[in-house]
């Protein structure tokens, strides 16, 4: 939900490092994301 307070700031891109474990660029990208996508939806009312 901080990221979505974000967005709703104005702020539409992030720069989210896991370097070097890309286990966890996998799980931001699996697990974090299609939260974050789904929550704007909802704002949007899509």
């Amino acid at each position: 939900e901080e990221l979505l307070g974000y967005w709703k700031l104005g702020v539409d891109e992030f720069i989210l490092s896991g370097y070097p474990h890309v286990e966890e660029c996998d799980r931001v990208a699996s697990g974090v994301l299609p939260i974050i996508k789904s929550l704007i939806d909802d704002e949007r009312g899509t």
